[in-house]
């Protein structure tokens, strides 16, 4: 059985996108009304920065990112319910956008929030997948990649970084009754 891991920031190499965001943040802050603002420095702004992506990454388990994704495969929608089949899904790309949101406190002023966009990219080139009863219970047997690309309202600021390459030698089997399937109303039967 693969043992998840849970995505975290200390995998993502994030000197340079961390800089970069805490540039954005202090800029943003700049154009409000107060020039108190002026005083902030950067590494401040660096630690909030990174405190909110933290934030929303902690818990995000990348199989099951990846699972939210292949549930939307028309041939898995078509699966009915109480039955066991086992599907090879090939090529899938998938994102989804996560919104970290950084507040700055500097006393006496306390920034209005600042959100930023982080973008987390899935891509498949081939992966089984084991579905019982309209879920999705367990994946093996394939390659899944996965990026990332921090935004601040339009503006890019870090373009897409590879994060992690999972290879699944084994099977790993979701927790409870799986990642269910849209349109399944049935629980798995024991």
């Amino acid at each position: 059985m693969t043992e998840l891991v849970r995505l975290s920031l200390e995998e993502i190499p994030a000197d340079g996108l961390i800089e970069a965001a805490g540039r954005e943040v202090r800029n943003a802050l700049e154009r409000e009304r107060d020039a108190g603002w002026r005083k902030l420095r950067l590494p401040l702004l660096g630690s909030k920065v990174r405190d909110s992506i933290d934030g929303a990454l902690a818990g995000v388990d990348p199989l099951a990112l990846f699972a939210e994704a292949w549930v939307q495969i028309r041939e898995l929608q078509k699966l009915p319910p109480g039955e066991r089949s086992y599907v090879e899904i090939g090529e899938f790309s998938f994102e989804k956008d996560l919104h970290p949101v950084v507040t700055v406190s500097f006393p006496p002023w306390v920034s209005r929030d600042i959100p930023l966009t982080l973008t987390l990219s899935v891509k498949t080139d081939a992966v089984e997948l084991e579905v019982f009863d309209r879920h999705i219970v367990a994946v093996g047997g394939g390659h899944c990649n996965l990026a990332i690309e921090l935004k601040y309202e339009s503006t890019s600021l870090s373009g897409p970084v590879n994060v992690k390459h999972y290879d699944l030698p084994g099977e790993h089997r979701f927790a409870g009754a799986g990642i269910a399937i849209p349109g399944s109303d049935a629980s798995p039967a024991a």
